[in-house]
């Protein structure tokens, strides 16, 4: 699918239709008075208006003013391209952050089971023998039942 398919797509469901009226003109009319053309001025009092997280453009002339101007805006104005980059970045973040959660959880995991098996006993005796005599009393259900003990804990907290 081309870039111009998925913005399509994307750009389906994202119309709002908004009725002008005199919010909307006596807004448009201060956005002329920065440099908008009025055309460009009333489609941002209008999606202002209309609370539109972001106006989307490829009116260059548009995007440099709103640049200049976006303290002053109460919507962000983007190019549709840039804007669909930003979103497949934060996407694509967003999955990174959730796989290192659960990796973290994981190790977490991990590294609990490595203390209580590497666990000292108060500093006596020989550490290397008492640890594989605890570790060779062990099963793989005794193992799991501690993780998920420890699961549980942490979900309580």
């Amino acid at each position: 699918m081309t870039q111009r398919e998925n913005i399509k797509k994307l750009l389906r469901n994202a119309h709002q239709y908004v009725s002008v009226g005199a919010v909307e003109e006596l807004r448009s009319e201060q956005l002329e008075s920065l440099g908008f053309k009025p055309l460009d001025a009333l489609h941002i009092a209008c999606a202002e208006n209309a609370n539109a997280d972001i106006l989307l453009t490829t009116d260059k002339r548009m995007l440099r003013r709103t640049k200049n101007y976006h303290f002053q805006l109460r919507v962000h104005v983007e190019n549709p391209h840039i804007w669909l980059q930003e979103v497949l970045r934060m996407s694509l973040r967003e999955n990174r952050e959730v796989s290192m959660e659960e990796n973290q959880d994981e190790d977490t995991e991990l590294r609990a089971l490595l203390d209580k098996i590497f666990q000292h006993k108060g500093g006596k005796g020989d550490y290397s023998i008492d640890r594989h005599e605890w570790v060779d009393s062990l099963d793989l259900d005794t193992i799991l039942k501690g993780i998920q003990k420890l699961r549980d804990t942490e979900q309580k907290d």
